[in-house]
């Protein structure tokens, strides 16, 4: 679905404030890189317009937080204190325990409900509260998470590497072992690819020659059914799909309302036989898609639901499936699946609707959480989810609230919370290696942007941290190698932190190297090099002057060294920059693929681009391939995989393949 007038209403609705100064585009160093924000949000855009009715609530909270935002003022505090009205409509003060930092019990933050009319007067009680602007939410999402990370196979100990095995690329993911769902994937003899969210086309692919041998429509008969994302387990694929319902229900006399509800599936395919798949059964569940990921034969699934039955109704303890209670395989989540905020200031009238199916068993639901939170940030382990809600209190300081839930074959359960200072940034920004959880935020003091380093046990107590770095600055980047981590702030110049986490109880900043520019993706590249890539920029002005490619030496992380760099003028916008999945990275095969987009007085032009890279001769472009259209979406779907000697460059419209091993000539086409 390709409507962005959720954007238009936004805008609209933001139109008529009084944009503050420090805001203002003028006081902006964007350049042209503005029209390339303008494609992100638009890509944003489509995900929330298919909530339908959900989303056009979210419209409202989003411009309110944006307006909030413009005009904090970042003081200094240790208390949030909000007012909320009692059943005899005296209002109180209370403080919101979010403010402690450190170590919570999970009941701290969340406690399982007790019952149906528990979890409806939370509802009704959290609607009302956000309704009258007195609601202590969670502020915004900051992207769609689906988005949620990436990495290369000798990023195995880091925990946050791209997987490989065999002689043809996979899906840049968070955490190595943990795969994710992509619009592109391949198992070195077929590709498999989203068709503008209609159906699945399987490839046959040997270099130049293509043959299509099947094409996969889920439920053909639905046509509002969006496919989203694909997983691949050696002869299973598994496609994630989003449709709605909508129904017009009275709300007494003469009153009615659209009741419009979101609903995310997962169908899985037997496709031993490439040329007739197999469906061998669907789950679904309430929501909205948010994201997901699979661990061995299980699939997690999350989902964003938004009440949509009218809270002013009569509930009907009776049929929790009114609308209130998520749905899941058509049944309403057990109570004792439910958690709610333990404070009733926090939280908000949705649910995060956590589900595991094993691909052996595909009709089935494994497990089920439904938690009463939106998460701004997910970083999962192998062994461990994360939720982080990112909160700001009245005095305009941000905390993140982090809440772990532990998963193993299928099952899920609550384990701890904590709650740690400023926001988390960027995807790559937690980390979990040997029962510790590394954190870097970025938030406010004293007037001022300020940086944390936080270092977790296995119970979330915090351990280790160093506070106050790179005043003036926020987080760009992150990644993490075993017992070092890296992470790049900007203002000016681009500072790049080493950190040695080998005592969590007393983490340490090693080194700080200043370059010009600033990386906002770091990738590990073979032994002893990290790949920067991010923008170059005039330290003097900040003016954006190219895309950027950096190559450091990380061999003594107390001495960083930038040891090579190429600026690609002409650059405005790479979906890299937001979605690490649109990265192909790979030292064994010296492969570093992304799209790029450049507006010109002619239009605009995306191209596919392939560099190599070794110490003496620096970055060698390999591949600079025209697309042939953009597209809406200026090829955020696009994707570039290898197999053997092969490189393909696929999407919606057309598949490429080029010979690696000849200058990456163009040898074959096959149009979708």
């Amino acid at each position: 679905m390709k409507d962005y007038s959720v954007l238009e209403k936004i805008k609209n609705s933001a139109d008529s404030c009084e944009i503050p100064e420090n805001i203002k585009p003028e006081n902006l160093n964007l350049n042209r890189r503005e029209e390339a924000e303008e494609t992100k949000h638009k890509k944003t855009g489509r995900r929330l317009w298919q909530a339908g009715a959900a989303a056009a609530a979210l419209v409202l909270v989003l411009s309110l937080s944006f307006i909030t935002m413009g005009n904090r003022n970042h003081q200094e505090n240790d208390t949030a204190v909000f007012e909320s009205t009692d059943e005899g409509g005296a209002k109180e003060s209370r403080e919101t325990s979010l403010k402690d930092e450190g170590q919570k019990e999970l009941s701290d933050l969340y406690v399982q409900a007790e019952s149906y009319d528990e979890v409806y007067e939370r509802l009704k009680e959290n609607q009302s509260q956000a309704k009258s602007g007195t609601l202590l939410d969670g502020g915004i999402v900051m992207e769609e998470k689906t988005v949620e990370e990436s990495a290369a196979a000798s990023d195995a100990a880091s925990g946050s590497a791209a997987s490989y095995n065999g002689d043809y690329s996979q899906t840049n993911v968070q955490t190595e072992g943990v795969d994710e769902g992509d619009v592109v994937k391949t198992d070195g003899e077929y590709l498999y690819i989203i068709r503008e969210e209609q159906d699945v086309q399987i490839v046959k692919i040997d270099g130049a020659a293509m043959e299509e041998t099947a094409v996969i429509r889920p439920d053909a008969n639905a046509s509002e059914n969006s496919i989203l994302d694909i997983y691949l387990t050696e002869d299973t694929l598994q496609i994630i799909c989003q449709r709605y319902d909508a129904q017009m229900e009275e709300d007494g006399e003469d009153t009615y309302y659209m009741n419009y509800r979101g609903f995310t599936s997962v169908y899985t395919y037997d496709v031993k036989d490439r040329k007739n798949p197999v469906l061998t059964g669907t789950v679904e569940q309430e929501g909205t898609y948010y994201t997901s990921r699979k661990s061995g034969e299980y699939l997690y699934l999350f989902t964003s639901v938004y009440p949509q039955e009218s809270l002013s109704t009569q509930y009907s303890v009776q049929d929790p499936r009114n609308g209130i209670i998520p749905l899941v395989n058509g049944e309403a989540v057990p109570v004792s699946d439910i958690y709610i905020p333990e404070d009733k200031g926090m939280g908000g009238s949705e649910y995060m609707l956590i589900t595991s199916v094993n691909q052996e068993t595909p009709d089935q639901i494994t497990d089920q959480k439904a938690i009463m939170e939106y998460a701004s940030r997910f970083y999962v382990s192998t062994e461990n989810i994360y939720l982080q809600r990112e909160n700001w209190d009245q005095k305009d300081n941000v905390h993140t609230a982090i809440a772990k839930f532990s998963f193993s074959e299928g099952k899920i359960k609550g384990e701890s919370a904590a709650v740690v200072s400023g926001s988390v940034t960027d995807d790559f920004a937690s980390n979990e290696y040997e029962g510790y959880l590394r954190v870097l935020t970025t938030g406010w003091r004293g007037g001022e942007e300020t940086n944390s380093v936080y270092v977790l046990d296995s119970d979330l107590k915090i351990v280790g941290k160093i506070e106050d770095l790179a005043e003036g600055e926020s987080i760009y980047s992150a990644r993490f190698m075993g017992n070092t981590g890296y992470f790049v702030t900007y203002r000016q110049v681009d500072p790049l932190f080493s950190v040695d986490f080998s005592d969590p109880e007393n983490p340490k900043i090693l080194g700080e190297l200043k370059v010009t520019g600033f990386s906002q993706y770091l990738h590990f590249y073979g032994e002893n090099r990290l790949l920067g890539i991010g923008w170059e920029t005039d330290p003097e002005t900040g003016a954006y002057k190219g895309l950027k490619l950096s190559m450091f030496d990380v061999s003594d992380p107390s001495d960083v060294k930038e040891i090579n760099k190429l600026v690609l003028k002409n650059i405005d916008y790479f979906p890299g920059e937001y979605n690490y999945k649109a990265f192909t990275v790979s030292p064994q095969k010296n492969v570093i693929g992304f799209l790029t987009t450049s507006y010109e007085s002619s239009g605009t032009a995306v191209s596919y681009m392939v560099f190599s890279y070794d110490d003496e001769n620096g970055f060698s472009a390999g591949l600079a391939y025209s697309m042939k259209d953009g597209g809406s979406n200026q090829g955020e779907d696009t994707r570039g995989v290898y197999a053997g000697s092969t490189f393909y460059v696929a999407d919606a419209d057309c598949i490429t393949a080029f010979d690696m091993e000849n200058g990456y000539e163009k040898i074959g086409e096959l149009e979708g």
